[in-house]
């Protein structure tokens, strides 16, 4: 009688401990706080980048990229010779920022000085429409060519195209509306405000999707994928897919933002404000 007594309690702290367990992983991490630091007028963006050092990219509908400190004080300009929107802006690569003309149909890359490289034309590559662009990680840029309906990868160097993979077998090619692009990890991360998020491999393999409908930008922060969306900063880690949040301050209007350790730069059409990161 005394063993099964025992053992009938030891079954049931164990259901116990399990149960609490359960119910601990469930529980979502609890939400950050935002302090501003600093604020600056900016003209209204149309793309941003950051890189490793913390320095900030801006893109302004005039078609000028700015290069500004971790504490938003600008430090270079670029006035291109022909005015047209950036529609990417990437800075992942060392030394050099990526340049996307929608309009134009080219691309190009600036220095750590802001100087300019050659344009590249993406017509040159029989690409019918380049919607997004995109630099990977091995010096290739990847294009959605929405004309014919493809993903593919150029070679700047050799001015070829090195990967054509077509995406009637992933997207709709009536019902769909792909709004951004970028590769992280050599993982290519594209999103489809009707599907989510779509992860293809370096191969242009689709390997995965995260649910994240309606958004037309993200970033990243180590091993979390980020995104805005009623008026809150959702993140999902890769590997784990468990999601936090930051609500960001009421009434705001911002679109895009960078991520960092200890802070957030956010965007708004008139604004450049530098968030704290609090729990």
């Amino acid at each position: 009688m005394e063993r099964h007594f025992k053992y009938s309690n030891l079954k049931r702290w164990r259901n116990i401990l399990t149960l609490s367990t359960f119910l601990l992983l469930s529980i979502p991490s609890p939400s950050q706080d935002l302090t501003l630091l600093s604020g600056r007028s900016i003209s209204k963006p149309t793309a941003v980048a950051g890189d490793q050092q913390g320095a900030i990219y801006l893109a302004d509908v005039n078609g000028q990229v700015g290069k500004y400190d971790r504490t938003g004080k600008q430090q270079l300009i670029y006035e291109p010779t022909v005015l047209s929107e950036v529609t990417n802006l990437e800075n992942q690569q060392a030394l050099r920022t990526f340049v996307f003309y929608r309009d134009l149909q080219e691309y190009l890359f600036l220095d750590r000085f802001l100087t300019p490289s050659a344009n590249y034309r993406l017509a040159d590559l029989g690409i019918g429409f380049g919607k997004l662009a995109t630099p990977s990680a091995d010096n290739g840029v990847w294009v959605f060519d929405e004309t014919n309906f493809r993903l593919v990868k150029i070679n700047p160097t050799f001015e070829q195209i090195v990967i054509d993979a077509p995406l009637d077998l992933i997207l709709d090619p009536v019902d769909h509306d792909i709004t951004f692009m970028r590769e992280y990890q050599n993982r290519l991360f594209m999103a489809d405000s009707r599907q989510g998020l779509i992860i293809f491999d370096n191969l242009a393999n689709e390997i995965g999707k995260i649910d994240a409908k309606g958004i037309s930008y993200f970033t990243f922060l180590n091993h979390q994928v980020a995104w805005i969306r009623e008026n809150r900063i959702e993140l999902t880690d890769l590997y784990t897919s468990q999601k936090t949040a930051i609500a960001l301050p009421s009434g705001s209007n911002y679109q895009y933002f960078l991520i960092r350790e200890e802070d957030i730069v956010l965007f708004s059409d008139t604004t450049l404000d530098i968030f704290e990161r609090t729990k």
